[in-house]
């Protein structure tokens, strides 16, 4: 039996028992078959361990560096200076005639870790997005606004305010998230840059320590993974808890300088530490095992020291109960009595401790039998490991205390008795051990911190971002849940990883996958942006508009393909209150999907999708004939022989336009020269493949994209992500031969320490507009333009410097028929750039999904419409070039004559131009392209 049937009887016996499991699910919950299943984020503590094992390979694997199997340490302080010197260029040379927009969505939110409430005024809030800047709030979180500067960096782990009277104008915020984030692998970290501090309460902010860069290899600074900071009341220094570091000071001296001191721990002893300080300075530390040096000078537990001294002492350092080896943990004073704290800690990732500290009598008291272990999975504490942990202390009781990681739960004892289920778990999960969240609560809980000039109101960070409640302390039962405030209210730290394609000329809709929210639908004009629905769950992946249908993605490829309302908005397959129908139309047959999988639908014909899966590459020629209501089929479905990539996995794919059904598709391999394949006619029974890979590719790159130029498809581009290899490759022959064009981005193999041209590029897009050629490409450092594509002379142009910044951006779109960008970043939601020559561009105004069909198309000037099933008693066209010119305009007193005449462009340019028929008072808009 060959090892293609062997893997698709493996396939089928998967789907099985997907489809066993999903009744089960149906008939055990709230369900009905009318709806789905929802699917939990790779992080969540019901994903499979494949799953999560899939999700940090996805990223290793796309960004490290192949010839030394590991991403450098320090790369993100060595791409944030390239930025620096490429956007000091791009704003000298001048506008590139782009107005930009944060288009949203304003609602979502995202993984927020750091959170601050003014200690004088509670309607001020500061919170930081760990991939997505530091935001500032003057109405307790009814509006946001962006306090970085471009040039900073959008990491925000930890921040702080002075409680000195006289100084509570200044905040400090630090970075570097170590654990959990979208490129967390082994060795591939999301590091920081440095420590910065605002003198003017949160409005702006600059750089007092930077971090340096001596190894090009392994992070080398304290500065990379700081994961708490906090200001001594006493004498204003600035602790800071570090990964591998320990506890660290920061003095400032007399002429404005700082002095870095180390407080308890040392260059990697411990992995993980924690610290707090009480009103009067004195601190508590809690230090994890042994890091990567043995030779530690503190052994891992509690320490304490008073405001005063300069020592630490080790609380209780002989306690049976509190595990001698273990991981993360993070520690609490009870601010009204600071003779006790709390400290709560992950041991292996599957077990966790509680434990309250008596500091006066040298104790530490273990309540971790008392911990929430409902029969709920969602219920279970640690499962999680290091990624999601939060611990507060209510301020006017010392045995009130809020937990946390995937859900949160409370305790108004200290945990000293077992607590009361729904009196308990009052956020994340909800528990019903279903897939839903409690309503404005979203599980993974990162922050817990009480108003401190309300000892009720209780703020919440999570990957939704930030929730609100006024009274932690009401009941709350089976039928009454608690309360929470959703505060996303412009907070738009939203981490995307894909957006839709843009097919229609002023179209408002976007449709995105992101990190932890699913796939969120809105609509953006200029001036306003619409509340978002999710289309999907879990981690987003990549999404399509068509025409009939929308089809949005979860993790590892679970392809969902929903309808549309009569506004052309796509149906939620969850929605309660409008019908909707839906379909998962994945080949269950299929196996082995990367964590974000990549499919195109054919814009040409909307019924063929290729998907591809592992080393196969599945097409479907009947998509929209797929059933309703369908949770699993193979109908349809098939994986050609011959367009399997043995031995490798298929990463990225593209469908052309013009010509059509040519489709080009790349594939990897950890230890190989990648593949890439141009598959002719591919969506007749006779297509012709052809391998056209890249000589000069690095073995061992990770083609990410390939773009295709809308206009002619023997151009392309085909991307690799990885840091340290050639990136980016143009062809104009098909693939016949290719010419790199990282240019003032490129990689020097040479340059062994990395300091220029280290970025990774994550996707391309090839706009034709107004006359001319422009290629736009996204990375890990913001977007860049450029309208010449000459070799190692290329000249890359930051796009939207002073707006985008050195945010990572994962994917970008352009489209021909209005000039539009759109872009989706991996920490600041979707942002839009709109040419100032595209006003006169129609809108796509369309009430009903009836396509406008030009034909032939392509052609030679000459062409007639299909007729759109609306009645119609008044008729006009309307016919546009692409500076929004009207080439061609008619009335007509019947709708038959519209579809009866033959329309003669003949003396216009050949170029893609706009066809907009008016049927009374609906409009329908099409493109034409006359070569």
């Amino acid at each position: 039996m060959s090892s293609k049937n062997i893997k698709r009887i493996s396939g089928a016996l998967i789907g099985i028992i997907v489809a066993l499991v999903l009744v089960f699910n149906f008939a055990s919950s709230d369900y009905n078959f009318q709806t789905p299943p929802k699917f939990r984020s790779s992080n969540s503590p019901k994903a499979s361990p494949k799953g999560i094992k899939d999700r940090h390979e996805y990223f290793f694997n796309m960004l490290r560096n192949p010839a030394l199997n590991r991403i450098p340490g320090d790369v993100r302080q060595k791409e944030i200076n390239l930025y620096k010197s490429i956007a000091a260029k791009s704003l000298k040379s001048g506008s590139d005639d782009y107005t930009w927009f944060e288009a949203g969505p304003n609602d979502v939110g995202g993984r927020t870790r750091a959170l601050g409430i003014d200690i004088r005024n509670s309607d001020i809030v500061i919170a930081g997005g760990v991939s997505g800047g530091i935001w500032k709030s003057i109405d307790k979180g009814n509006s946001w606004e962006l306090k970085n500067s471009p040039d900073e960096t959008f990491s925000v782990t930890s921040l702080c305010q002075d409680p000195r009277e006289g100084h509570q104008d200044v905040w400090y915020y630090t970075s570097g998230e170590y654990s959990g984030n979208s490129a967390d692998a082994e060795g591939a970290f999301y590091s920081g840059y440095g420590v910065y501090k605002s003198d003017d309460n949160g409005e702006t902010w600059s750089l007092i320590y930077e971090g340096t860069e001596n190894d090009p290899i392994y992070w080398d600074d304290f500065t990379d993974f700081i994961s708490k900071c906090k200001v001594s009341p006493y004498d204003g220094d600035l602790y800071m808890a570090a990964n591998s570091y320990g506890i660290m000071k920061l003095s400032e001296e007399e002429d404005g300088s700082y002095t870095l001191l180390d407080e308890i721990g040392g260059s990697n002893d411990h992995v993980f530490c924690d610290l707090d300080i009480d009103a009067s300075g004195n601190i508590l530390v809690v230090l994890s095992e042994y890091g990567w040096n043995e030779t530690t000078n503190n052994s891992p537990g509690v320490y304490y020291r008073t405001y005063d001294e300069i020592n630490y002492s080790q609380i209780d350092a002989t306690s049976s109960s509190f595990p001698s080896v273990h991981e993360r943990s993070i520690i609490r004073f009870a601010p009204s009595n600071p003779n006790y704290g709390y400290v709560f800690t992950n041991i292996d990732g599957e077990n966790v401790a509680f434990h309250k500290i008596d500091i006066s009598n040298n104790l530490l008291i273990d309540r971790s039998g008392n911990l929430p272990s409902f029969n709920d999975q969602t219920g279970k504490l640690g499962l999680q490991a290091n990624y999601n942990m939060t611990l507060a202390v209510k301020p006017n009781n010392p045995d009130f205390v809020i937990i946390g990681n995937t859900s949160l739960f409370r305790s108004s004892d200290g945990f000293a008795t077992s607590v009361e289920k729904f009196y308990s778990w009052i956020g994340g999960y909800l528990n019903d051990d279903s897939s839903d969240d409690f309503t404005n609560h979203h599980p993974d809980c990162h922050i817990s911190i009480f108003d401190p000039n309300d000892n009720n109101a209780l703020w919440s960070g999570h990957d939704g971002g930030l929730s609100y409640v006024s009274n932690i302390t009401q009941n709350t039962t089976s039928e009454t849940l608690m309360p929470w405030v959703d505060k996303n209210n412009g907070y738009n730290v939203t981490q995307y990883y894909a957006i839709a394609d843009i097919n229609s000329a002023k179209d408002s809709r976007y449709l995105g996958g992101t990190q932890d929210n699913g796939t969120p639908f809105f609509k953006f004009s200029t001036t306003t942006t619409s509340a978002s629905k999710d289309i999907s769950s879990g981690d987003g992946g990549y999404c399509y508009l068509g025409n009939n249908y929308a089809y949005v993605s979860a993790q590892n490829g679970m392809i969902f393909r929903v309808g549309y309302n009569t506004q052309g908005e796509p149906l939620s397959p969850y929605s309660n209150g409008e019908s909707h129908d839906w379909s998962i139309i994945t080949p269950s047959e299929a196996t082995g999907q990367l964590f974000i999988n990549p499919f195109v639908v054919d814009p040409n014909n909307e019924n063929v999708m290729y998907y591809p899966a592992g080393e196969d590459l599945w097409i479907n020629k009947t998509l929209e004939s797929i059933a309703d209501f369908q949770n699993e089929t193979m109908d349809g479905w098939s994986a050609p022989t011959e367009m399997t990539v043995s031995g490798y996995t298929i990463s990225a794919l593209a469908i052309s336009k013009s010509p059509a059904h040519v489709l080009y598709y790349a594939a990897y391999n950890e230890s190989g020269n990648p593949k890439v394949y141009k598959l002719e006619n591919s969506a007749s029974e006779s297509p012709v493949l052809t391998d056209i890979s890249i000589s000069e590719a690095s073995s061992g790159s990770y083609p990410t994209a390939i773009t295709i130029n809308p206009a002619n498809a023997e151009e392309i581009m085909v991307i690799f992500s990885n840091y340290s290899v050639p990136s980016i490759f143009h062809s104009t022959d098909g693939g016949a031969s290719y010419t790199q064009v990282d240019g003032n981005l490129s990689y020097s193999p040479t340059n062994t320490t990395y300091s220029v041209g280290d970025v990774s590029v994550r996707s391309a897009s090839i706009l034709n507009w107004e006359e001319t050629k422009s290629y736009f490409i996204s990375t890990s450092i913001g977007v860049y333009k450029t309208s010449a594509l000459d070799g190692a002379s290329t000249q890359w142009k930051t796009v939207a410097p002073t707006q985008l910044g050195n945010i990572v951006c994962n994917m970008v779109k352009t489209c021909d028929l209005d000039g539009k960008v759109a872009i989706a970043t991996h920490g600041r939601g979707i942002f839009v750039g709109l040419p100032t020559s595209s006003t006169n561009i129609p809108d796509n105004n369309a009430v009903s999904t009836d396509e406008l069909v030009v034909y032939p198309n392509p052609n030679n000037g000459i062409f007639r419409l299909k007729q759109v099933d609306s009645p119609s008693q008044n008729s006009r066209i309307e016919i546009y070039n692409m500076k929004g010119q009207v080439v061609y305009e008619r009335s007509f007193n019947s709708s038959e004559e519209i579809y009866a005449t033959e329309y003669n462009l003949t003396h216009q340019p050949a170029g893609s131009y706009i066809v907009k028929i008016h049927l009374d008072d609906q409009s329908f808009t099409s493109k034409v392209i006359i070569k």
